[in-house]
């Protein structure tokens, strides 16, 4: 049986990759390894690994139906690790909507941040600073996103884009 690449685009072999953090039996020792593994996870639309591996406060605001459309509508292309450093990965995930095939490809490009838990010395994902928007253009030409402690669904979108955050970002 031939060997599989893992999705995140490491080189190295799926079961030798992020296969061990998808399966349980290993935990990620980086915030790289971890952010590769949740792409990975998006690909094979492993939800619960994606879940598990957010931070407590981060969980809060998991929308598991939302999740598991964005990663099973999708065609995912591929990932590249921009920056790794400390606490933060930058990171640009490509992906096609599967709905629509015409449908150029979106370019995610992300600061995520990461913390390690000091009882159990796991990563976890705790935020992402998105530099695209929701139709994968780029924001660093906008004012930076200020993010407000919550959003509410009939707030207007924190991306400026004029509609309510349900009816965009918080679809």
């Amino acid at each position: 049986m031939p060997e599989t690449s893992c999705p995140c685009g490491s080189g190295a072999e799926l079961k030798l990759c992020c296969e061990p953090f998808l399966k349980g039996t290993q935990h990620a020792p980086t915030p790289e390894a971890l952010m590769r593994s949740r792409y990975t996870a998006h690909v094979q639309a492993n939800i619960p690994y994606i879940r598990e591996t957010l931070a407590q406060e981060a969980r809060k605001d998991f929308d598991e139906n939302a999740v598991r459309k964005w990663a099973t509508e999708s065609e995912w292309i591929g990932l590249n690790i921009l920056k790794a450093e400390d606490r933060k990965v930058e990171f640009v995930a490509k992906y096609r909507p599967t709905k629509d095939p015409k449908t150029e490809v979106i370019e995610h490009h992300e600061v995520a941040l990461f913390r390690k838990d000091a009882r159990q010395g796991h990563w976890y994902f705790v935020d992402g600073d998105s530099h695209t928007d929701k139709d994968g253009k780029c924001l660093a030409s906008r004012e930076p996103i200020v993010r407000s402690a919550k959003v509410g669904r009939n707030d207007p979108c924190p991306c400026e884009s004029g509609q309510k955050f349900k009816k965009c970002c918080g679809k």
